[in-house]
């Protein structure tokens, strides 16, 4: 349900991104907390031998043509199409005609079957010495041929041919999955950014409930428990029976992560300590949330059923009126609409940690792919511009190149916008206090602010759930207080997982979600969490450990 519910608020809010297209050239999804952590922008001057802006400076013009035609060289897959309209094709399209008027010329070295085949042409190009000019790949085959010296320094070219508008794209994560492709501070690849701002917890409350007890919001998690057990004591609506629910799964976007989070813990993470990292998991603060929680639970505060319920259950609760307060994402209100038609008013606010500061909440994206320019390239700086038009026309004539999965064909000179609701809430908001949207408007916002006030302006329902998204006392409010708050806690580490990490997270995983269930209920004493934390090193996590910080030290 929740992967249902993301996709809707994407399909409306969002960009598609194909940036990760191809991202199986090496092992797949983040494992065991590889995952992002904060960087910085590295603004260099210095010059690239090789790159036309060496020879020119002054005439570095992130649009400019040639009147020499150039030809650049790539790896694509055959795929890319499947969304397109008739007689759109890799050999014919808006993008090669675009780039065509410029005096590029895109051709394909290798056109894969499919995402998978793609790792086969790109080993072959790699084995015979000559891989083309530009293509995506994976972190090992990024790591081999900046080891092979067969990749080009972009630090230059991207310095002076990259748009404002795509340095503020791919650096909008402040440089976290850009790090990943520097070394000595030099650039050496083009990342998509890690998207996480919207990811933080919202706090439902029901605000009937809090009226008639003549109870405050709460500021901090201490004080939203006592609201929860007003709730319950009270028997609020002469249903609510429940504190504060917990799913079962503990992942990003879930209750359970949030209560973690609020309480001090942190559950898939690396953080830095004494010049290493270490896994949140294993931690003391691990350990005195788990305690807190295990309170909660004894108090009868916590879903006495959470190790059984799913997300989707716990929203039915509420709706029901077994509950008043529950921790989720900025998609509640599609789950509480129904009960915001029976009546119930529900309000939204950010989620606290004891101290009445933002909770923390962790971070965990990870690397999964880069556009590389090869080293014999002879004009690196055309496929910067080819991002830059990516960017500009993508957005300025979505419907010529963007629409109909046509942005697809731009592969790999694709990168997406991150942090888009929040935009979307941030200019909806200057709209509804001055009467008129700013000049810039982020991807989605039309379509998004329509359908607001739909509901605003008209009462028509149909715009309701967005409203309470986007709108002035929405979740995107609550949402917006934690990211000017700081409201987050990146990982340290922004690798990809490696073969420990591949072996061994899965077991590790079921071990941690066992050990906190049986904490937390009381099944095992808390102290339990030590004998826990040996038994993890031992079965792998001491190896993953090590993995890690062999990556962290040769950044």
């Amino acid at each position: 349900m929740m992967k249902r519910i993301l996709a809707i608020v994407l399909c409306i809010c969002m960009v598609l991104s194909v940036m990760g297209c191809g991202k199986d050239h090496d092992a797949g999804s983040t494992a065991a907390g590889a995952t992002e952590s904060q960087g910085k922008q590295e603004t260099v001057t210095e010059s690239v031998g090789n790159s036309a802006a060496d020879q020119k400076p002054e005439a570095a013009d992130p649009f400019g043509g040639y009147e020499e035609p150039i030809t650049l060289s790539t790896i694509a897959f055959q795929t890319l199409t499947q969304s397109c309209p008739e007689g759109v094709t890799l050999e014919d399209n808006p993008w090669l005609d675009l780039w065509a008027g410029k005096g590029i010329h895109v051709e394909y070295s290798a056109i894969a079957a499919d995402s998978e085949d793609i790792t086969t042409k790109i080993n072959l190009a790699i084995a015979s010495g000559e891989i083309p000019d530009y293509m995506s790949v994976g972190y090992s085959t990024y790591k081999e041929l900046l080891e092979a010296d067969m990749i080009a320094d972009l630090t230059d070219v991207f310095e002076q041919y990259a748009t404002d508008d795509l340095k503020s794209i791919m650096y909008a994560d402040g440089g976290a999955m850009a790090e990943n492709v520097t070394k000595d501070g030099r650039l050496y690849g083009i990342t998509q950014p890690a998207d996480y701002l919207d990811r933080g917890g919202v706090v439902a409350i029901r605000t009937d409930w809090l009226q008639e007890l003549g109870l405050d919001e709460p500021k901090s998690m201490t004080e939203l428990w006592d609201v929860a057990k007003a709730f319950k004591d009270n028997k609020m609506g002469g249903t609510c029976s429940i504190g504060i629910g917990a799913t079962k799964e503990i992942s990003a976007l879930l209750p359970m992560q949030y209560l973690i989070n609020a309480h001090g813990g942190q559950t898939s993470i690396w953080l830095e300590k004494d010049g290493g990292l270490v896994f949140g998991l294993v931690q003391p603060e691990m350990k005195q949330a788990l305690s807190e929680l295990h309170d909660k639970y004894a108090e009868g505060l916590l879903d006495q059923e959470y190790g059984t319920k799913t997300e989707q259950q716990l929203y039915e609760d509420a709706v029901s009126g077994k509950s008043g307060v529950v921790i989720g994402n900025f998609t509640s209100p599609f789950y509480l609409d129904n009960g915001i038609s029976l009546g119930q008013e529900w309000g939204y606010f950010p989620l606290y940690a004891d101290d009445g500061s933002f909770a923390k909440v962790e971070q965990n994206v990870g690397f999964s792919s880069c556009v590389v320019v090869s080293k014999e390239c002879e004009h690196p700086e055309a496929v910067i511009k080819l991002f830059n038009m990516f960017v500009k026309y993508g957005t300025e004539e979505a419907d010529t190149y963007a629409t109909d999965g046509i942005n697809n064909l731009s592969y790999p000179a694709v990168i997406s916008e991150t942090g888009v609701n929040p935009a979307i809430y941030q200019a909806y908001k200057v709209f509804l206090e001055t009467g008129t949207a700013p000049a810039d408007l982020p991807t989605g916002y039309e379509g998004t602010v329509s359908s607001c006030e739909k509901w605003r302006l008209n009462g028509d329902a149909e715009g309701r759930t967005l409203y309470c998204i986007f709108g002035p006392d929405s979740t995107e409010a609550a949402i917006a207080e934690e990211i000017e708050g700081g409201g987050y806690l990146l990982s340290a580490f922004t690798g990809t997982a490696g073969d420990a990490a591949i072996k061994y997270s899965g077991n590790l995983g079921s071990m941690a979600n066992q050990m906190i269930a049986n904490i937390i209920t009381g099944a095992k004493d808390v102290d339990y969490f030590d004998e826990f934390v040996e038994l993890w090193n031992s079965n792998g996590g001491a190896e993953i450990t090590k993995e890690v910080n062999e990556w962290y030290q040769e950044r």
